[in-house]
């Protein structure tokens, strides 16, 4: 494992410490919907799945309106109190005035595939795994991060 952590390190120029796994049997295990926490990771760094075994759909999404309605305020609240607007904060605007909420794309996964999330990708998206009855065969994911560490 440690050899292949350093590979993906190389690729994406800087160090993982932690790794997360999941397994799922068939195609009736599945992960819904979902926005991966962020908040412990370490500004800038990017989270990383690699795929083993059976082939699984990956989707994403852009987030709902509803979802949007609530970040919406939060920036424009910023706005109104006169605070600097994050690189974030601004491309909610330009999402807010351009951008297609039911906007989709999914990827067929295959053993061995690395799928790369970075950047406002876990603000304005979400993905899952979804069912797929016709599978029969195990995928595990390995999802690699840099977390901030604090000492204790």
């Amino acid at each position: 494992m440690d050899t292949i952590v350093k590979r993906i390190e190389s690729l994406i120029g800087h160090q993982l410490n932690a790794a997360f796994l999941n397994c799922y049997l068939n195609g009736k295990q599945h992960v819904n919907w979902h926005q991966d926490a962020v908040e412990e990771l370490v500004p800038g760094s990017v989270i990383v799945t690699l795929s083993l075994g059976s082939s699984r759909l990956f989707q994403l999404r852009h987030i709902s309106e509803t979802e949007m309605v609530t970040k919406q305020h939060e920036v424009f609240r910023k706005r109104k109190e006169g605070k600097i607007l994050s690189p974030e904060d601004k491309k909610m605007v330009e999402w807010v005035y351009g951008k297609d909420p039911e906007t989709n794309l999914s990827i067929m996964l295959e053993d061995g595939d690395l799928v790369i999330m970075g950047g406002t990708l876990q603000k304005f998206w979400k993905h899952r795994i979804p069912p797929e009855e016709n599978c029969d065969q195990m995928r595990i994911s390995i999802n690699l991060s840099l977390h901030t560490v604090t000492n204790v």
